[in-house]
C-alpha cells in the first residue's frame, strides 16, 4: 500500500477529490455540530486548493474566517490557534470511527494552517493520530506495511506455522496460544502508548479505579429582578422591558443614583453554573466519552460527603459547597475572599497572592485559574478540580487538562514525577473583550 502526497494540486481531478474528501468531512457527526470549525477548515482547504498559500497565516485567517480587524493583536486573541486545535481534534476523531476506506486524507499539521492532502492507494485502516504531520509516523507506518497486519498473524508467520501441524491437537493449542500471547501483546502495546500520553497519565487513576465519577458543577444563588420591578421601570422608561425575552436577557439599564430595595429582588436557586462551567463541564464529558469513563452530575451542594467518599470527583468551580471546599483547606494553593474579592494564595511564609488585573480602561484584563488533582483526598477517593477566580479563570483551567496539546506542553514544567504525586497547576489567561484566551503556566506544586 502507497500514500502519495498531491502536491500541488494542478490538476482539476486532484482538486476535486479533495473537495469531495472535505464535503465527507464536513457532513459527518464530528463537524456538523461545529459551525467555526467547518468554516475554518472550509477555508484553509480552499485556498490550499487555490494556491493561496500565502494566506493561511493567523492574522488573514482571523480577519477573513472569524470577522477580526485587519490589525488585530493575534497574541492577545487566540481564536484561530483555538480553533485549529478543535479542527486537528475534529479530524482525529473523524478518520479514527472510519469503517470504510477513505481514499483521501486531510491533514492539519501542528504549527501551521496550511493542510496537506494524502491518498491512500490501498484500503488500509487509518491511524488514530493524523494531526502532527512533522511525525512523518503516518507517511511510514501506512508505506511500510503491505496491509495492515494483527500482531497474531505475524506470529504465525515468524513461527513457520504449516498446515499439518493446525490440524493437529498440538497445532491447534499453539495456534490458540499465539493468539492470546498476540493479543496481549497488541494490549500491552496500546497501554504503554497510553502512558506516554501526558494527558493518559493526568488522568491514568479513573483507569485504574472500578468506580464512577462524580461531576460537580456550582449551583449558586442568584438574584433576579421580580415583576413589580419591571413594572416600575417600565412606566417611569418610555423604552421600557415589556417583552418576557427583553426581561430575560437585557440588563436592565437604571441609572447609577437609582435606589433599590431588597423587596424588589427574588432569590432564584433554580440557576447554574456561568458559561465557563458549562464550557469546562463539556470539555469534561467529551473526554470521559472518549475514555468510556462513566459518569453523573451533581449539582451545588447535592453531593453529600457520603457519596464523595464513594465515588471519585472532578469539581467545577471554586464556591460549589462547604463540604467540597474543606476537600481543599491546608493545600499549597488555596482559594481565599480577601476585601471581598476572590484570589488565590500560596499558603507558604511571605506566600504570594493573585488577583485579577486591570488595564488602563478599567477593565479585567487578566485571570487566574487553578488545577488541583488530589491522588487520594481527604474523602479517599481521586479528586481533580478546575477553578478560577472567574469564569474566565475556570473555562482556561479545564482547557488545560482536556487538551492534548495544552497538557504536554505544559508537562514540560511540571515537577519531575508528577504523574504519581499530588498535584497543584497555577494558570493565567490574558482577557480580550471578556474572553479567555490561551492558558499560561504560572506555577506548579507537587506532593
Amino acid at each position: 500500500m502507497a500514500v502519495q502526497e498531491l502536491e500541488p494540486l494542478g490538476v482539476v481531478p486532484e482538486a476535486e477529490a479533495v473537495r469531495e474528501a472535505l464535503q465527507r468531512v464536513l457532513e459527518s457527526r464530528q463537524f456538523r455540530t461545529s459551525r467555526r470549525s467547518k468554516q475554518f477548515l472550509q477555508y484553509v482547504v480552499d485556498q490550499k486548493v487555490a494556491g493561496h498559500e500565502h494566506l493561511l497565516k493567523e492574522r488573514i485567517i482571523g480577519a477573513d474566517v472569524f470577522g477580526r480587524s485587519a490589525n488585530y493583536a493575534t497574541g492577545e486573541d487566540a481564536v484561530v490557534r483555538v480553533q485549529a486545535t478543535d479542527v486537528r481534534r475534529r479530524l482525529e476523531l473523524y478518520y479514527a470511527a472510519l469503517t470504510d476506506h477513505e481514499p483521501l486524507v486531510i491533514v492539519l499539521p501542528l504549527g501551521s494552517y496550511i493542510p496537506i492532502f494524502k491518498r491512500i492507494e490501498e484500503k488500509a485502516a487509518l491511524p488514530l493520530k493524523v494531526e502532527d504531520d512533522r511525525n512523518t509516523a503516518l507517511t511510514e507506518e501506512i508505506a511500510s506495511a503491505p496491509a495492515p497486519v494483527m500482531p497474531s498473524l505475524r506470529l504465525h508467520t515468524r513461527a513457520r506455522i504449516t498446515l499439518r501441524m493446525l490440524l493437529t491437537g498440538t497445532g491447534l493449542l499453539i495456534a490458540l496460544l499465539a493468539v492470546i500471547l498476540a493479543a496481549v501483546l497488541l494490549r500491552r502495546g496500546n497501554e504503554s502508548h497510553g502512558r506516554g500520553d501526558a494527558l493518559s497519565q493526568f488522568w491514568a487513576p479513573l483507569d485504574h479505579s472500578n468506580k464512577s465519577v462524580l461531576l460537580c458543577l456550582a449551583k449558586p444563588v442568584m438574584y433576579r429582578p421580580t415583576a413589580e420591578l419591571f413594572a416600575r421601570f417600565n412606566k417611569e422608561y418610555a423604552s421600557g422591558l415589556h417583552d418576557k425575552i427583553d426581561q430575560e436577557i437585557t440588563p436592565i439599564p437604571f441609572r447609577a443614583d437609582e435606589k433599590l430595595q431588597w423587596r424588589d429582588l427574588r432569590a432564584s436557586t433554580n440557576s447554574g453554573p456561568a458559561i465557563g462551567g458549562v464550557t469546562a463541564a463539556i470539555r469534561f464529558g467529551t473526554l470521559f466519552g472518549r475514555r468510556n469513563t462513566q459518569f453523573n452530575v451533581r449539582f451545588g451542594d447535592e453531593p453529600s460527603l457520603a457519596d464523595l467518599r464513594e465515588a471519585n470527583a472532578v469539581v467545577v468551580g471554586a464556591l460549589n459547597s462547604r463540604t467540597l471546599a474543606d476537600i481543599d483547606s491546608g493545600l499549597h494553593f488555596t482559594f481565599i475572599d480577601q476585601d471581598g474579592e476572590l484570589r488565590i494564595r500560596e499558603n507558604v511564609l511571605n506566600g504570594r497572592i493573585w488577583s485579577m488585573e486591570r488595564n488602563a480602561q478599567g477593565r479585567y484584563s487578566r485571570d487566574y485559574g487553578l488545577i488541583t488533582r488530589q491522588m487520594s483526598s481527604r474523602t479517599g477517593m481521586f479528586v481533580i478540580e478546575v477553578a478560577g477566580i472567574s469564569d474566565s479563570g475556570t473555562q482556561a483551567a479545564s482547557e488545560v487538562i482536556t487538551s492534548p496539546d495544552r497538557l504536554a506542553e505544559f508537562a514540560k514544567q511540571l515537577p519531575k514525577g508528577w504523574q504519581n504525586k499530588n498535584l497543584q497547576v497555577l494558570i493565567a489567561t490574558d482577557l480580550t473583550f471578556g474572553r479567555p484566551s490561551a492558558p499560561q503556566f504560572v506555577s506548579s506544586y507537587s506532593w
